[in-house]
């Protein structure tokens, strides 16, 4: 099972969502009284519509649509019609990260990895000598002293074996801040850090172990953001104490935003409020599937969700000029 990405420049004409209920509702014959039985297993459905698509565009969707084989892999999604309402200041700090288009922003620490921009599965990474490890890098991130920051990234399978890790320091290829663990299969993957001073270092490592020259690998897409952070273990249900906020802010998030945590897209049915050391209280459906990490990160920034296509079939019409009006239908994976 692999993950994918829908490049945030394919922007959907349309996204219909749905929250499909897992509830078990009975009326008494005699009386009409209701009985109610919540259960787990609450998820949210997108169908997203794409009007008179032509040219790249189309090619692209066709790529992912046939990538995902059906309801065999994962994509990875985020509202395209959503911004945060809240005053939580997290803005995007990595430049073209999807690189779909073209490696703008992207440098290679070696000559030795050479940077590529694939169409449908973003900067790719492909190995010419194995000398050493390498790494791909952006300029310095901007951040605020002792605030907590996500780095995400989406590895794809390419030629020869996976291997990659996300590395955060105070200098260009430094892993003081982060030294990620090595991901040797394709997936999506998080870790975070606390900034030491006003500027950090993000890089993704290439790794020679087990690879040859010609070899290559995909980041499908990055992020690094400011997060908040999960405070304390054991949590479960529609509640969640996080910490690393700015202290003493009423709205930070308001009710109807989303965030993500631990793989999971949630949506507030309060508004977010901190106290004066930062700490916060989360409250939001669906509940947790699984009880998040102590400090795993909780994100406000383009929040993903899993989800599979919700359907065995995807079909589209061509109209004359080549032009295509594509429907995904896709439902959330919980397992």
């Amino acid at each position: 099972m692999t993950d994918y990405v829908l490049p945030p420049d394919l922007v959907a004409s349309e996204i219909e969502w749905t929250l499909f209920d897992n509830s078990a509702v009975f009326a008494s014959p005699l009386s009409g009284a209701i009985r109610t039985v919540s259960r787990p297993g609450t998820r949210w459905g997108a169908r997203l519509r794409f009007r008179a698509v032509s040219d790249q565009d189309r090619r692209r969707l066709m790529s992912l649509i046939a990538a995902l084989r059906g309801r065999a892999n994962r994509l990875r999604l985020t509202d395209p019609a959503y911004t945060l309402a809240g005053s939580f200041s997290c803005p995007e700090l990595l430049s073209n990260n999807a690189a779909v288009v073209n490696t703008t922003g992207w440098s290679s620490s070696n000559a030795e990895l050479v940077l590529s921009a694939d169409s449908h599965l973003g900067l790719r990474l492909t190995r010419s000598g194995v000398t050493a490890d390498r790494y791909a890098y952006q300029s310095a991130i901007t951040t605020v002293a002792s605030a907590p920051y996500a780095v995400r990234m989406l590895l794809g399978e390419g030629k020869g074996n996976v291997r990659a890790s996300i590395e955060v320091g105070t200098s260009q290829g430094a892993t003081d801040l982060v030294n990620g663990a090595t991901r040797s299969s394709a997936g999506y993957y998080s870790d975070s850090f606390t900034a030491s001073g006003t500027s950090s270092h993000v890089s993704f490592y290439d790794y020679i172990s087990t690879r040859a020259a010609g070899d290559f690998q995909f980041l499908s897409w990055v992020s690094a953001a400011r997060c908040a952070l999960v405070n304390g273990s054991s949590q479960t249900g529609g509640s969640l104490v996080i910490d690393g906020l700015p202290t003493s802010t009423n709205g930070l998030a308001r009710a109807g935003d989303w965030f993500e945590v631990n793989g999971e897209l949630k949506r507030l049915t309060a508004d977010l409020n901190s106290d004066s050391s930062g700490n916060g209280y989360l409250i939001f459906e669906p509940t947790l599937r699984t009880s998040p990490a102590n400090n795993a990160p909780v994100i406000f920034r383009n929040p993903m969700g899993r989800f599979l296509l919700a359907e065995e079939s995807t079909s589209w019409a061509t109209r004359p000029g080549i032009l295509s009006d594509i429907e995904l239908s896709l439902v959330e994976d919980i397992t």
